[in-house]
């Protein structure tokens, strides 16, 4: 089983130049565990978490007009191939709560924790 048979295609992403306030939107209203930041071409450069955002506003490092470039982030990235099993694995084992999916350096879905439990419930 590869990630690409669990992971949520559908995605949400962002250019560098958007605010706190718009990754808070998606992460809201799209309920994306992670919001990816892509290029015109969509190659990744970036994603942020909620814990991410909700850090930097609590200690005043971002505001709700932060442009989300300016925003540090430690991003865990797969590809579309990769085992869904041992991507699960090493997704929880990260402590993130999903990671960016990537096929040729560009965005194609998220594995997030209810991907990866699928993964690890179906493929073990």
């Amino acid at each position: 089983m590869r990630v690409a048979s669990v992971m949520r295609s559908h995605v949400v992403t962002l250019p560098p130049e958007s605010t706190v306030a718009a990754v808070v939107d998606v992460l809201d209203v799209y309920q994306q565990a992670i919001v990816p930041v892509v290029d015109e071409a969509g190659r990744l450069r970036g994603a942020l978490d909620a814990e991410r955002i909700a850090g930097a506003l609590a200690t005043g490092e971002a505001t709700g007009g932060t442009v989300v470039s300016n925003l540090e982030n430690d991003l865990l990235q797969l590809d579309e191939g990769d085992d869904a099993v041992t991507a699960a694995i090493a997704l929880a084992r990260s402590g993130k709560r999903g990671a960016v999916v990537v096929a040729d350096g560009r965005v194609v879905g998220l594995m997030g924790l209810p991907e990866a439990c699928r993964a690890l419930v179906e493929g073990r």
